[in-house]
């Protein structure tokens, strides 16, 4: 089978190409070509078919790892053992935690054109089109022998909002532990796993998903209120190279800087950009519903809430708005 984003590509300079042309240029049979501009309309994208042959009908945004390295940080430069951009994966984060298993050394970074098996967090499923949005993920083995996971789940996901209002996406908030909003409505997120090898050493995969230019055909398969950036900024988003290098500089400061402790101003910082701070909620956790008022997060990256005049902390749990507030 023909790989999807080298026929992207192939076609991405918005003129028309013959299939004789296309296979010649990718060395592969011309059947090969017409099934791989099928199956690229399958996923959204779409191809006029005219007498000089088959055109985008606009150009695509894809994801380049020399791009994106070229863009990212001094700091992240310097820790970045390798970018790699796939046409297809089941998950990002997936791939580098069988890489990990394997003995992969840190500051291993994979994104992907599409996701067959897309994840977020407690299970749900990540729509993952093709060419669409970013799914970025970073294998990390941390130095320190304790980790806190909250802390650092909190950290980076205050340090995405901090990459994308520099962006200048405005209005940018969070919904504990990990969910990154735009008016109460999903725009990305971030889901730190941890696994280890049979050597012992410990190593995290950091998963990063953000809407970037959703297309229509996907949205049904969507479960929850969502936006996608080219929504936030009035479409004038910048290109997921760009995107994806801002968040990969956020994502790996939160990282040696949880080396060091953490940033001082993770609990400060975090009710800035909370949601639900101060508004009635309730906390869905396997031992049942707690409800009371959303007080920020902790130090640990735990949740906060105020329960019948009592200030708890909680760990786990699927946090929404109580119905009437």
């Amino acid at each position: 089978m023909i790989d999807a984003q080298a026929l992207a590509r192939a076609l991405n300079d918005e003129k028309p190409h013959t299939p004789d042309h296309l296979a010649t240029r990718l060395g592969v049979p011309r059947t090969s070509i017409i099934r791989g501009i099928e199956r690229l309309r399958s996923m959204a994208i779409e191809i006029k078919e005219t007498r000089e042959g088959y055109c985008l009908t606009r150009r695509l945004d894809l994801l380049d790892a020399q791009s994106i390295f070229q863009a990212i940080d001094e700091r992240a430069r310097a820790v970045i053992d390798a970018i790699e951009v796939l046409s297809e994966v089941d998950s990002t984060s997936a791939h580098l935690m069988r890489a990990g298993a394997n003995g992969a050394v840190t500051g291993q970074v994979c994104l992907a054109e599409r996701q067959t098996e897309g994840r977020g967090r407690r299970g749900r499923t990540w729509v993952s089109p093709f060419a669409a949005n970013i799914y970025m993920s970073l294998l990390w083995r941390l130095k320190r022998s304790s980790v806190n996971p909250g802390r650092l789940t909190t950290g980076i996901a205050v340090a995405l909002v901090e990459a994308l209002t520099s962006l200048g996406a405005k209005e940018i908030a969070l919904k504990w532990p990990n969910d990154v909003l735009w008016q109460r409505r999903k725009l990305g997120g971030v889901l730190v796993e941890r696994a280890g090898e049979a050597s012992g050493r410990v190593y995290f995969v950091i998963g990063v998903g953000l809407n970037v230019l959703m297309p229509d055909r996907y949205v049904p398969k969507i479960d929850q209120p969502w936006t996608d950036l080219s929504i936030v900024m009035n479409g004038a988003a910048p290109s997921r190279n760009t995107v994806a290098a801002r968040l990969l500089d956020a994502t790996i400061a939160t990282l040696e800087s949880h080396e060091q402790g953490g940033r001082e101003d993770l609990e400060r910082m975090w009710r800035i950009y909370d949601c639900n701070l101060g508004r009635p909620v309730a906390l869905h956790t396997p031992q049942g519903c707690e409800r009371g008022v959303a007080m920020g997060i902790d130090a640990d990256g735990r949740l906060l809430m105020k329960c019948g005049g009592v200030l708890r902390a909680f760990t786990c749990g699927e946090i929404s708005l109580r119905s009437g507030a």
